[in-house]
């Protein structure tokens, strides 16, 4: 099949942090992928830390006095903010391609700010200038053997196709071929080089910080990528692949990964689940896992993503992000390629841009968003092949829409539904009260209700009557789901109804109006959704709300200890269900909600990720005095929930050159294990970490070589701390 998997990408909400010292702050938000020296962490360091005035215009003068007088704020590196994106691919196999300024006012009309040019032609590029749309263009497989056998034919490339074109046009990305290493293995050995061709005429060009280089592969790169824990490359390509990631490393590059459901479905002869490649939400007992983490995966995306990083990973590299260069779904098929079906293909498009747009991450990466281009805008007749291959386009070359998708963010919203207006899914009075909190658990979880009207305080909820509060989940679910396929049964304890259960200020979506509402949520504006990794549990256990605390985000389970509101990580009494008499918000969330308001150390910053107390992310100042001097490193740091009884979880997001600290962030600190008492606090832990910044103990190393040299060389080894703090950390 040479089609759509033959060719063919992140911020979360806001979240405020406090200073340790409440110097001024100052609130800054980098897009990181745009800058070199923090490539390698672009998609980990993803929150808005906060400095004072002296630390931003790096001053050696850490003196602890407060600012006098007017407050000064400064915005600080404002780029593109605004997450993951999902763009479109624009092929050229159709006898009848619209003309590019036709193409460009489709790209204006459908709000399309994203777009992969599977070439790099120049009546697209010109007609795409000032209009703001970010472009990738392509070198096709045929040009690939020159331009990776000579320099100078690299640089002509860079000059003709994108030098002539910015800043006007803002290309911002080259893929170098498609899926190179299984279309024409026989010019694997030029890949690499083409790419550094390419990269250093960027360079001398002056556009290498604009403009990114990768080349896509597809998912036939990994020997088996399911379950996605133990996925790794073919290793047939070894070697180049080595070559490859080194590369993307040193440029801060993504990986460009092809990922077609479609293919994996179709491929996989009835081991997957329609369902489960459409991104319709499967039932409690149809969860897939993967048993070595016993994460569960709602979509196949999802696990096509994770397996890519851990192929990664599996080849000793980190911090590469993953660019979906092409996903899609045909929607006309041969007499045996019964997928192949316009339902589908809107059911497969519409929930992958819901997907990508909520920002969710992926199970084992929730914090890497994964930008996707859609493949793709036309049909392109002139392809070979079976008949999908030439029918994944969402409009014909004639520009006549084949079936519509929206590419704004409406992830969020429950769509109105005329037809779902007046009916309602509702919780069976009659069914066992264990199976209704299994099915809500599921409901608020992995089906992604907005379920922050029936936390405490909220005007659905109701701590005795859980027929009531597993009707909203439900209703919610069925509203928000319905028109891709989510049906109202969860194992038999839900059903239909036309009676508007909405009562006082709780409103069901739905609803005909009658209570002041017109299908909306009782609680304002439906939060978006975001889904972080959780535990598979297998299909036979009955799950308590308060037992899936420990998986899922609190702001979906109110009914276990330690769930607070909608915007904050506790504070309210709740009481499990079926229990009688109240239980008091949990004591971990009381401590770490104390010692964020007692929070005290110098240098630094920390506070909640977003609403969740349990994740914090810090900033410190590298110590005057020491080779780390004036270098601003991110941490983050995860609260276990029985803490203090158990020390958090600190992990460097920045890289340092430091004997006890490793690359993938690991801080060897006594008091992060056998040396914890409960008694310590994370102001306490903030001070252990710098002091050991500042005072490496080269006799407890997690790195030896840093560790050897420290004690051997220590000029030397404080010539290299500086130059990574430099490069790094600043």
């Amino acid at each position: 099949m040479g089609g759509a998997s033959k060719r063919a990408k992140s911020c979360p909400g806001q979240g405020t942090q406090v200073d340790c010292k409440n110097h001024t702050m100052v609130v800054w938000k980098i897009h990181f992928e745009q800058l070199n020296y923090v490539a390698s962490f672009a998609r980990e360091l993803l929150e808005y830390p906060l400095f004072t005035v002296n630390q931003i215009l790096g001053r050696n003068n850490m003196s602890p006095k407060r600012p006098q007088g007017v407050v000064m704020l400064l915005m600080l590196m404002v780029f593109n903010v605004s997450g993951a994106f999902v763009g479109i691919t624009i092929g050229n196999d159709m006898s009848n391609l619209p003309s590019a300024t036709d193409i460009v006012a489709i790209l204006k009309a459908k709000k399309i700010q994203h777009v992969r040019l599977i070439d790099s032609d120049h009546q697209m590029l010109t007609a795409l200038a000032n209009t703001g749309i970010e472009v990738m263009v392509g070198v096709p497989n045929d040009q690939l053997l020159r331009v990776g056998q000579s320099r100078s034919t690299a640089a002509d490339w860079i000059n003709k196709n994108v030098a002539a074109y910015t800043p006007a046009t803002n290309i911002t990305y080259i893929a170098v071929g498609n899926e190179v290493l299984n279309n024409i293995p026989n010019a694997a050995l030029v890949l690499v080089p083409a790419l550094q061709f390419l990269q250093s005429a960027l360079l001398a060009a002056n556009l290498n910080t604009q403009v990114k280089v990768s080349s896509p592969h597809s998912m036939d790169m990994i020997s088996k990528a399911f379950p996605p824990s133990t996925a790794t490359f073919n290793s047939t390509w070894s070697s180049i692949m080595s070559q490859y990631l080194q590369f993307l490393k040193n440029t801060g590059s993504s990986f460009m990964l092809n990922a077609q459901p479609y293919y994996g479905y179709v491929g996989g002869q009835g081991v997957f689940p329609l369902e489960y490649a459409l991104f319709r939400s499967l039932s409690p007992n149809s969860q897939i896992s993967d048993p070595n983490t016993n994460l569960f995966y709602t979509n196949m995306f999802d696990a096509m993503i994770d397996a890519t990083y851990n192929s990664i990973q599996a080849m000793n590299f980190t911090g590469i992000p993953v660019l979906v260069t092409a996903s899609g779904w045909p929607w006309r098929g041969g007499q045996n390629e019964k997928a192949a079906t316009v339902d589908n293909a809107l059911v497969y498009n519409t929930n992958l841009i819901h997907h990508v747009l909520n920002n969710s991450g992926t199970p084992s990466q929730p914090n890497n968003q994964s930008s996707t281009y859609i493949f793709e805008l036309f049909n392109e007749d002139l392809r070979s092949g079976p008949v999908s291959e030439q029918n994944w386009g969402i409009m014909f070359p004639n520009a006549t829409t084949v079936y519509s998708l929206s590419f704004e963010d409406v992830a969020t919203t429950i769509p109105e539904s005329p037809a779902l207006r007046g009916m309602f899914c509702v919780a069976n009075s009659s069914a066992p009260h264990s199976a209704l909190k299994h099915s809500l658990d599921w409901a608020c979880g992995p089906g992604s209700a907005n379920c922050s009207a029936i936390q405490p305080g909220q005007p659905c909820y109701e701590s005795d009557n859980i027929v009531a509060v597993a009707s909203y989940a439900f209703n919610d679910y069925y509203h928000r789901t319905q028109a891709s396929g989510g049906t109202c049964s969860f194992n038999g304890t839900a059903m239909i109804t036309s009676t508007d259960p909405s009562h006082g200020s709780c409103i069901f979506a739905g609803s005909t109006g009658a209570n002041g509402s017109n299908g909306g949520t009782a609680s304002g504006p439906p939060h978006r959704i975001v889904r972080r990794p959780t535990r598979f549990r297998p299909p036979s256990s009955v799950v308590t709300v308060a037992e899936a605390m420990s998986s899922f985000p609190t702001s979906r389970f109110p009914f276990a200890a330690g769930a607070g509101g909608p915007g904050g990580g506790g504070g309210s009494s709740v009481r499990p269900w079926g229990s009688s008499g109240g239980t008091s918000v949990s004591s971990s969330g009381k401590r770490i909600q104390k010692e964020l308001l007692d929070l005290n150390a110098s240098d630094c910053s920390a506070g909640p990720k977003g609403d969740n107390l349990y994740h914090w992310l810090s900033t410190i100042i590298g110590p005057q005095g020491s080779p780390y001097e004036g270098g601003i490193f991110f941490l983050d740091i995860v609260f276990p929930p029985d803490y203090p009884f158990k020390p958090p979880m600190v992990t460097f997001k920045t890289r340092i050159y430091h004997c006890n600290i490793d690359s993938a962030g690991k801080v060897h600190l006594d008091i992060l294990r056998d040396g914890w008492s409960p008694a310590f606090t994370i102001s306490k832990v903030l001070l252990a970490i710098k002091d050991i910044i500042s005072n490496p103990d080269p006799y407890t190393p997690l790195v030896m070589s840093i560790s050897r040299q420290y004690l051997t060389d220590r000029t030397k080894h404080d010539e290299i701390a500086a130059e990574w703090t430099m490069r790094f950390a600043r």
